[in-house]
């Protein structure tokens, strides 16, 4: 008996044109990986000139891809790094849409070990601007109740 094989949907997302992982070299990736991972690559997903902070409900593309995978099966959505599916916490919501349909994200960033720095990045930069509104001391208070109810 022979098993079948996992099937994937790609999704490549550009906010510019002018950007450091072009659409090119993001498809190259994605079909790169499938090979390697020996996955059928059941379609790939590209929309360039929107921001992965938009709501899921605004990202008409992803949606798609999501629908791709219901409709074929798919087990993955395969990104080149992990800022191309979002660059907001909505990863949650599309992460609970990926599950419905039996499904999961894969970043080809983090499974060469880049998807650490990249959270951190984002991370750190997202701490920045919600703490950017506040003045110092009301900042440092805000940090230091956050931080202590963390290790309650």
């Amino acid at each position: 008996m022979q098993l079948a094989k996992l099937k994937a949907v790609g999704y490549i997302r550009t906010s510019t044109k002018k950007q450091k992982w072009s659409p090119i070299v993001q498809r190259d990736a994605i079909e790169k990986w499938a090979k390697e991972k020996n996955v059928e690559l059941v379609d790939i997903v590209e929309v360039i000139g929107v921001s992965g902070g938009l709501p899921l409900a605004k990202r008409k593309s992803l949606l798609k891809a999501i629908r791709l995978i219901e409709e074929n099966d798919a087990a993955i959505l395969v990104t080149h790094t992990f800022d191309r599916l979002t660059r907001t916490w909505n990863y949650f919501d599309i992460e609970a849409m990926l599950k419905k349909c039996r499904a999961r994200h894969v970043s080809i960033e983090y499974e060469e070990g880049g998807l650490e720095k990249e959270l951190e990045r984002d991370l750190i930069k997202g701490i920045k601007d919600s703490l950017a509104k506040y003045t110092e001391e009301e900042a440092v208070d805000i940090l230091k109740r956050t931080f202590l109810n963390l290790t309650d």
